[in-house]
């Protein structure tokens, strides 16, 4: 499985994990030269920016969610201001960046899926 493949499936499993909690999707791959925004969804009346990360297996100290530092999540929340911008929502709606890790596991032929809500952006 390529890398975009594990990607685009790591996305569609995040996307299902928030519908069955509730979430409404809005948006996926928001994209500009800058940054993109996997996921755009929305918790009650929060819209919520989600960066997905994926790991083909698991493995201890190179778990995904590292992957997202504060380098990828400022390119997330300009993007997300972008898109709130671009949307005509207001910048004084509600809203948040989440990470969702998926770590798949070939030989049982399943996923672990991880939800961190409301990440801190330093």
């Amino acid at each position: 499985m390529s890398t975009s493949e594990l990607g685009r499936l790591a996305e569609r499993l995040a996307e299902e994990f928030l519908k069955k909690r509730g979430f409404t999707i809005l948006d996926r791959n928001f994209r500009k030269p800058w940054g993109e925004l996997d996921i755009v969804a929305k918790e009650g009346n929060v819209i919520v920016f989600i960066e997905v990360k994926a790991n083909k297996e698991d493995i201890i100290g190179f778990e995904p969610e590292l992957r997202a530092g504060n380098k990828k999540l400022h390119k997330v929340v300009r993007t997300a201001k972008t898109y709130l911008s671009s949307k005509k929502i207001g910048l004084e709606t509600e809203w948040r960046v989440d990470i969702i890790t998926v770590i798949f596991n070939k030989g049982r032929g399943t996923a672990k899926i991880k939800h961190f809500p409301n990440v801190d952006v330093a």
